[in-house]
């Protein structure tokens, strides 16, 4: 029987990427990258940002 300690210890902790527009986590699925998922939430939430022309970033 693994010692419980050792187990919580080597249990990952899962670090959830962060948008930086609405401060929320960003669930990435199983199989997916962290990008992919980044990317989608952007397209999904924040289409604005991902077309400049459309008053995205200032450049």
């Amino acid at each position: 029987m693994p010692n419980a300690k050792a187990s919580k210890k080597n249990a990952r902790k899962r670090k959830w990427p962060q948008c930086h527009t609405c401060c929320k986590p960003i669930r990435v699925p199983d199989g997916w990258s962290a990008g992919a998922a980044v990317r989608r939430h952007y397209w999904s939430k924040h289409r604005a940002v991902m077309q400049p022309d459309l008053g995205g970033r200032d450049e």
